[in-house]
């Protein structure tokens, strides 16, 4: 199963559809947990609905193929593994309303789940215009590679969108490396940082370990740092060079493409891989979030590691090829300038007036490039 960095960060598209018992255009409302908000509905009757919508079509999956595409009867909805983003928290019984207001967190728009991915065409079939599961009824539905777009409408005529992701179950939830790439972890969110930023420092923390060396491709050698590893957020790891020779004493390397390469999405050992050093359960439990992998850098590399990290993770926030994740320029810079402000402070050897300076350059850049670009919609 494969799911690509595109595919995760811009999660959240709203979906539009036409309704044909009105023939009016319709997209979901958001969940909103403040009592203030004209959209405030009880988010444990809401839950409820929810999981209820989630088991008629985990029971009638089976019943018309004879698997669960939740696990066993429904498993993953019950741990609250199903849930992904901020989903999971929204679903979870143990944050309360005032937890979620008080870290900004106050709407809750596309609902995302995580189904077995292998069941996507049946599971396509089951969700036809006009099924009726719990209190929600189908309204469209809208395929895509990685997952399954479905508007459903409550009966109290609110629309609600549902996301549902593919994924790889290992036995009733999905697995550890699945749970990983789609979250947002709580810690994070706190902080006001989304869930996509963690994945982006992981690619960039990929690049911590390596040594100088000769790389040789078609258009010649070129010395330079060569990384161990790279990181996908829908693949996982995998060596990115391999070692052909050496020349005067120096190592010689051709980098590996994505066809080539052989990837590992065991958590443990992508951890080892990266960092060098065994896991605890914490670091296991946060492998993904922000804030886990500058702990995990802060204890594990070394001050030129660190900074190798930093420089990977600007190039990969404001290369010209980079995505614009929030809604628009401005917050896409506000959040990307937060999560710069987190690595200052985790790595102030790194941030000399020079690299400040390159930095803000890289920056200018990239937003003076996507000036005349739409942003995407959140």
């Amino acid at each position: 199963m494969k799911l690509s960095f595109k595919t995760f960060i811009t999660e959240g598209g709203k979906y539009r559809a036409l309704d044909s018992n009105t023939g009016q255009m319709v997209g979901s409302t958001p969940l909103s947990v403040d009592p203030s908000s004209p959209d405030y509905r009880s988010r444990s009757d809401r839950q409820a609905d929810l999981r209820e919508l989630l088991h008629h079509i985990n029971q009638h999956h089976f019943q018309q193929t004879g698997h669960h595409i939740f696990g066993e009867n429904g498993a993953a909805i019950d741990d609250n593994s199903a849930f992904a983003g901020s989903t999971h928290h929204y679903m979870n019984p143990n944050i309360s309303d005032n937890d979620l207001i008080n870290i900004g967190k106050t709407e809750f728009g596309d609902f995302d789940t995580q189904f077995a991915g292998q069941h996507s065409d049946s599971l396509n079939k089951i969700l036809r215009t006009g099924a009726k599961f719990g209190k929600y009824t189908v309204v469209d539905t809208k395929p895509q590679k990685d997952q399954n777009i479905a508007l459903l409408k409550h009966e109290d005529g609110k629309y609600q969108q549902v996301d549902f992701g593919s994924s790889d179950y290992e036995g009733n939830k999905p697995s550890l490396f699945y749970r990983s790439s789609k979250s947002s972890p709580y810690e994070d969110l706190r902080h006001g940082i989304k869930g996509a930023f963690g994945k982006i420092l992981n690619r960039a923390i990929a690049h911590g370990q390596g040594q100088t060396g000769i790389v040789r491709n078609k258009k010649g050698d070129k010395e330079t740092f060569v990384p161990k590893t790279s990181f996908s957020i829908g693949l996982g790891l995998r060596p990115s060079h391999e070692q052909i020779g050496t020349e005067n004493g120096k190592p010689v390397f051709k980098e590996l493409t994505s066809k080539t390469a052989t990837y590992t999405r065991d958590v443990p050992t992508i951890y080892r891989t990266m960092y060098g050093a065994e896991p605890t359960p914490e670091d296991i439990n946060n492998f993904g979030s922000f804030h886990g992998g500058i702990s995990s850098a802060q204890r594990h590399f070394s001050p030129e590691q660190q900074s190798r990290v930093v420089d990977r993770y600007v190039h990969n926030i404001y290369d010209p090829g980079s995505q614009v994740i929030g809604m628009t320029h401005d917050k896409d810079q506000q959040m990307k300038d937060l999560t710069i402000n987190h690595l200052r402070n985790a790595f102030p050897h790194h941030f000399t007036p020079e690299k400040e300076q390159e930095i803000a350059d890289k920056r200018t850049s990239f937003y003076e490039k996507q000036r005349n670009k739409p942003p995407r919609e959140e």
